[in-house]
């Protein structure tokens, strides 16, 4: 990732003072979320800070000077916190501010509230090419042990009421060659 940040220094009474934490770069968003909040612990960088802040604004009119002095935040909260104060802003951020997650998940007022008729979901699963393959792989599985079962079955059903069948179209056949009268060949 590119970057061009580089810490910012104030100038106060024509001395140059570095910030520790504060940034300055290209894109000013990348300096926010490069920073960190270190300074904010210090009282003198609290003060460096105010005091570098003009009191007159652009049209030359004095500002109100009867805002409150910022404080500097509790060191011993940041001890105890997940973020530090050497913490990236970019870091707090994907953390979305969250110091702990206590996520309990309970939808018995939502039942009582709408009392609906019937749950359901649904779930979109794509399926991937080992998955396809073994779907198919176990369907072709699966028939062949069924019809390892099935077909000699079906033939032993089958076989009895064909045998039957077959003895007494043959005793049929026989009967009727018993029944043709002899023929005698006269040959001159």
């Amino acid at each position: 990732m590119f970057t061009c940040a580089e810490e910012i220094l104030l100038i106060v009474n024509n001395t140059t003072v570095p910030i520790p934490g504060w940034y300055i770069g290209c894109y000013m968003i990348d300096s926010l979320l490069d920073s960190t909040l270190e300074a904010y612990y210090d009282t003198m960088y609290i003060d460096l800070i105010y005091a570098s802040q003009p009191t007159v604004n652009g049209n030359g009119e004095q500002w109100n000077t009867s805002t409150p002095h910022p404080q500097p935040l509790n060191i011993t909260h940041a001890i105890t916190s997940s973020f530090l104060p050497n913490t990236t802003v970019r870091n707090i951020l994907n953390a979305l501010f969250v110091e702990d997650w206590h996520g309990e998940i309970n939808f018995e007022n939502y039942y009582q509230e709408c009392q609906p008729i019937q749950c359901s979901y649904t779930e979109n699963v794509r399926n991937n090419l080992l998955g396809v393959a073994t779907t198919i792989l176990g369907l072709v599985g699966g028939l062949a042990k069924a019809f390892d079962f099935l077909v000699p079955n079906i033939l032993r059903f089958v076989r009895g009421p064909l045998r039957r069948f077959l003895r007494h179209s043959q005793r049929r056949v026989n009967q009727q060659y018993a029944e043709v009268p002899s023929v005698a060949i006269i040959s001159h």
